[in-house]
């Protein structure tokens, strides 16, 4: 595949005058980030024509963010100085593209019904194989296994054994053939109904979400059902995982914890309006957004309520004391983490795009048309990890980290005691949310 030339993004560049006046709200002055503690760290633009080009979705992956363009692009940036790794084109333009996934290796997407798979040193595709069905979500990567949601209610996982050896072929001088070598059969697994969010990938557990209300968990290696859990609405959020847990969102307006290998519910929790927004997990806590935007933090081991507090829309990021989100006026709120209490409400109109962040503590923003930027604590010149930094997950560089506009820019082990939580704390296989042993399953 062909990269995005650079002098053809030059052509896109609007004047400097020009683009500082259409971009200027969307960028979080330096002077106004340091005046609530913050640092900008660095500030790009997506390669992106600003006139027909949108960003689709962003995803962190250790240092790296990968941005998925409309223009059938993907892109490789430096999550702590915004240098620009590498760009390339997969797939047509204009077609639905879905999140990007990285894995030590790789990194992959779908664009149409196209599976890309691209090395993740350096852009270069790989692999691209056609899908039965169109996807419904992004794809998920595990260690050596790719999982794909499909509108036919359909999670279909292929091996990234043959890319591998495939690339060791190749490196040892060998030609590439038009398929990997070493063909291995592909598994699937079919739900009564649609995934909207990609699959949960940790260890040897694969688990998703569907429309109809339930949670599939499975064996990740082989696809072997372990159980199906069912709430009241359907589960659209993405999961997120705890230990030995599995926390699902649902919009019947409760969030449930379950244990990952008997589905056994642990507790849940009514948030008391429909949630659409990942749990996130940061430490001992999860903080939960419904609709509502009564933003709850509770204690991941009962669902209790730490704290609550009102006109929250999204979660950004987490730091060792705060937590930072999005209230419904667009502004950084910033909250104390032991108690909820605002510190400071920083307004930064006009962004239309905000990362979750539930990796690091670090703040990601921009726009639809491109614009990216950090921000930080300025004490922390290294990012706090709240989860290990995947093997080979940093880029390679040693450049220092950059607030210059590109391209014309303008400036413990479970607790298995009974006890009451602040939701409805349940044990064992109730009637209601308790894990089917027998589930559909169509291999």
């Amino acid at each position: 595949m062909l990269r995005f030339p650079l002098a053809l993004f030059a052509c896109f560049a609007l004047p400097a005058a020009a683009l500082a006046q259409g971009v200027s709200s969307e960028i979080v002055p330096a002077p106004l980030a340091q005046r609530y503690g913050l640092r900008r760290a660095w500030l790009t633009r997506a390669e992106v024509d600003p006139s027909r080009g949108r960003v689709a979705e962003v995803t962190l992956y250790g240092d790296v963010l990968y941005v998925q363009t409309n223009q059938a692009a993907i892109q490789a940036i430096d999550a702590e100085t915004g240098r620009k790794l590498w760009v390339q084109h997969v797939g047509k333009p204009g077609y639905p593209a879905m999140s990007p996934a990285a894995g030590e290796e790789f990194v992959t997407s779908c664009v149409g019904s196209t599976l890309y798979v691209l090395r993740r040193s350096d852009g270069n595709l790989v692999w691209e194989r056609r899908l039965e069905n169109g996807p419904s979500a992004g794809v998920a990567m595990g260690a050596d296994r790719l999982y794909v949601p499909l509108v036919n209610n359909a999670v279909v996982s292929y091996s990234l054994r043959p890319i591998r050896q495939q690339e060791a072929r190749e490196g040892a001088g060998g030609e590439r053939t038009a398929s990997p070598p070493g063909y291995e059969r592909t598994l699937a697994f079919r739900a009564a109904a649609m995934s909207y969010s990609p699959p949960l990938v940790h260890d040897n557990t694969l688990a998703w979400g569907t429309a109809d209300g339930y949670v599939y968990v499975a064996a990740a290696d082989s696809m072997q059902p372990r159980f199906r859990f069912s709430t009241r609405g359907p589960v659209n959020a993405p999961l997120a995982i705890w230990q030995d847990r599995i926390i699902a969102a649902s919009r019947d307006g409760y969030v449930y914890c379950m244990q990952n290998l008997r589905g056994s519910l642990r507790w849940q929790f009514s948030a008391g309006t429909p949630i659409e927004h990942q749990p996130v997990v940061i430490g001992d806590t999860v903080y939960v957004i419904p609709e509502s935007g009564h933003m709850y933090a509770l204690e991941v081991r009962k669902g209790r309520v730490l704290w609550s507090i009102m006109q929250i829309a999204q979660f950004l990021a987490a730091s060792q004391d705060r937590v930072y989100v999005l209230d419904f006026a667009r502004r950084i709120v910033c909250l104390d983490a032991a108690s909820g209490s605002r510190l400071f409400a920083m307004p930064v109109a006009r962004m239309s795009l905000a990362l979750v962040n539930t990796q690091t503590d670090r703040i990601y923003l921009g726009s639809r048309t491109g614009i990216l930027q950090c921000l930080h604590e300025q004490a922390r010149t290294k990012p706090l990890r709240h989860t290990p930094a995947p093997a080979g997950a940093a880029p390679a560089t040693d450049q220092q980290p950059t607030d210059q506009p590109a391209q014309g820019s303008a400036e413990d082990a479970s607790d298995d005691a009974d006890e009451q939580g602040s939701g409805d704390d349940e044990e064992g296989d109730a009637d209601e949310g308790a894990g089917d042993e027998n589930p559909d399953a169509d291999a």
